[in-house]
C-alpha cells in the first residue's frame, strides 16, 4: 500500500508522461523525468517536471478515527528554449502548457484521479522568460483529498 498522495502524484505524472515523445499543438514533449531530487533538474527543451508543492490541512471531520481533508499543490514545470524563428517564446510556452492541461484534464472524472481525490483544479499558469537560457512555464494544480487522521494510506 502507498500513501494516498503518492497515488495521486502517480496519476498526475502518468497523464503528463503519456505525452512524452508526442507532438501536440505543434510542440513535442521531450521527456518527463520521475521524481527528481530538489535541485536535480537538468532542463532540456520540451521537458516537463511534476513537483510536490505545499500541502495544507483544510478541515477535520469528526469520527473514530477522524477524517482529515488536505489540499496538495503540484507544480508542473515546462522548460522551453526560444528556438522558433517565427513564433514568440511565450506562444510556444503556452502551446506546451495547453498540451499538459489537455492531457491531465482529458476525462470527465480527471479531478478525482481514480477516486483518490475529492476535487482538483488548475489555478495559475506563470511564465518566466528565457533570459538566455530556458523559459519556465509553471502550472499550479491544487488537489483536495481525504485520509484517516491515523493513517495516510487510508483514503476516506
Amino acid at each position: 500500500m502507498s500513501l494516498v498522495i503518492e497515488t495521486i502524484y502517480g496519476a498526475v505524472w502518468d497523464s503528463v508522461n503519456a505525452l512524452e515523445g508526442t507532438s501536440v499543438y505543434g510542440v513535442t514533449i521531450s521527456s518527463v523525468p520521475r521524481r527528481l531530487a530538489k535541485g536535480q533538474v537538468s532542463p532540456e527543451h520540451g521537458q516537463i517536471v511534476v513537483e510536490f508543492g505545499d500541502a495544507t490541512k483544510v478541515e477535520t471531520y469528526p469520527g473514530s478515527p477522524a477524517t482529515e481533508e488536505w489540499q496538495q499543490t503540484f507544480l508542473i514545470r515546462i522548460f522551453t528554449r526560444d528556438e522558433s524563428e517565427t513564433d514568440d517564446w511565450s506562444l510556444v510556452a503556452t502551446r506546451y502548457a495547453m498540451a499538459v492541461k489537455k492531457n491531465v484534464a482529458g476525462t470527465n472524472d480527471w479531478h478525482t484521479f481514480g477516486d483518490f481525490a475529492v476535487d482538483a483544479e488548475f489555478t495559475d499558469l506563470t511564465h518566466s522568460p528565457p533570459n538566455g537560457g530556458f523559459a519556465v512555464s509553471t502550472w499550479t494544480l491544487l488537489v483536495r483529498y481525504r485520509i484517516s487522521e491515523l493513517d495516510p494510506e487510508v483514503q476516506r
